[in-house]
């Protein structure tokens, strides 16, 4: 598995459009605190430490009111018991206030708490490890998402008739997130002469964030919209070639020569097209008019001597061949 040394910063997942309720927050229960057996595995000791330190120090500075100065620099109005539970770990504390510690004399603690948060909540739904780096496997899911998956406020969806692929985007998914999702089958009543398919339901606002954040992907309708994410198009060709593994497990086809991806963005198409071309391999486009929605849809033709092997539901191995053979 291919790992890219660049680090998310885990601050962007917070919106400054966001209310109290759905603000995105730093798991930082302490241990005393804890409701069920299940966070104790959760918790980072040092996160807490730090913010402790931070208390310390700032009242040292400035005073015991230094937290009425910390809430006059926030966008929303938390209560004075609320901003004591979160320096004392009762409750979880929002990553916009922890972005905005570093306008004090907290830069270097600041930088410290990134290092050492590990998961991530929202209002609802339990905490979310948030992966630090770019793999292979990240790439491979942020392509499924763009070929075949859907973005909604927050839930990352799938449904597709083949379940081994299913099986493989909810391994990869469970792996890079920590969490133990599930997939289901769908059965068609209504339509008969369709295959069943199989959904997959990613229900958590930090993983909507996720990919929306760092790797632009649309929130809401997004075929004619989406483009190649930039993170993608700065990384190595063995990350390029797992996210082009992606599109084309989920929304691809194949023919004797080619392998083809159709899309309603044409910017996706032309950014496709130059990523391919990366590799040495020959790639074409074209574009069709559907008359039905009047509507202009792009492919991208690139040649078999660019062959993507996915293997393994919970390790992803991409290979590259440009030998001359078709």
């Amino acid at each position: 598995m291919v790992e890219e040394k660049r680090e998310f910063d885990v601050f962007k997942l917070h919106d400054s459009k966001d209310s109290i309720l759905k603000l995105m927050r730093a798991y930082s229960v302490s241990s005393k605190f804890f409701r069920t057996d299940a966070c104790k595995n959760q918790i980072n000791n040092s996160f807490m430490k730090l913010l402790q330190k931070i208390d310390v120090k700032l009242k040292k500075e400035l005073g015991l009111q230094w937290r009425l100065v910390w809430k006059e620099k926030l966008y929303f109005n938390p209560s004075k018991s609320a901003m004591n539970d979160w320096l004392i770990g009762r409750a979880t504390i929002p990553l916009s206030a922890l972005e905005v510690l570093t306008e004090f004399s907290c830069v270097d603690e600041v930088k410290q708490i990134k290092k050492t948060l590990t998961h991530v909540c929202g209002s609802r739904g339990g905490p979310i490890f948030v992966p630090k780096q770019l793999t292979s496997e990240m790439a491979f899911l942020v392509g499924a998402i763009l070929g075949d998956g859907h973005l909604g406020d927050r839930t990352v969806s799938f449904e597709l008739t083949d379940e081994e692929l299913i099986q493989k985007i909810t391994a990869i998914a469970n792996k890079l997130f920590q969490t133990d999702f599930a997939h289901k089958k769908r059965i068609r009543l209504i339509r008969p002469n369709r295959k069943n398919s199989f959904t997959l339901y990613l229900d958590s606002k930090v993983i909507t964030r996720f990919f929306n954040k760092f790797f632009e992907i649309p929130i809401g309708k997004k075929s004619d919209i989406i483009i190649v994410p930039s993170l993608i198009k700065s990384s190595s060709k063995e990350i390029q070639e797992a996210f082009l593994a992606g599109i084309f497990e989920t929304d691809g086809c194949e023919t004797k020569k080619e392998f083809t991806i159709t899309t309603a963005s044409e910017q996706f198409c032309n950014e496709l097209y130059e990523l391919i071309k990366g590799f040495g391999v020959p790639v074409h486009t074209s574009f069709w008019l559907n008359k039905v929605y009047h509507k202009k849809y792009y492919r991208v033709h690139f040649s078999k001597k660019l062959v993507i092997s996915v293997s393994g539901c919970t390790e992803l191995e991409t290979r590259l061949d440009l030998d001359s053979r078709a």
